[in-house]
């Protein structure tokens, strides 16, 4: 579920993975090796893009970055 009333800036260390013309945010947990001998990235979602450089974040970005400092947390809907 997105926290619609804030914004923040997207993580420099997130990958971002658009779908249908909407990038949506991952944070990489860890790698897991496939038989067929290659790699795959396991993320996890932590929000949607709203512009280049300002994300919608969901309940698990806190989880993931909870130092987030208070500067970079804005209200986006009043």
């Amino acid at each position: 579920m997105l926290l619609k009333n804030v914004k923040v800036l997207r993580p420099k260390t997130t990958k971002i993975q658009k779908r249908n013309g909407i990038g949506y945010v991952y944070r990489v947990i860890g790698k897991s090796y496939k038989k067929k001998k290659y790699t795959v990235e396991n993320r996890k979602l932590i929000g949607k893009m709203i512009d280049e450089e300002w994300m919608i974040p969901n309940e698990y970005f806190e989880q993931y970055y909870p130092d987030v400092c208070g500067e970079q947390v804005m209200l986006a809907y009043k």
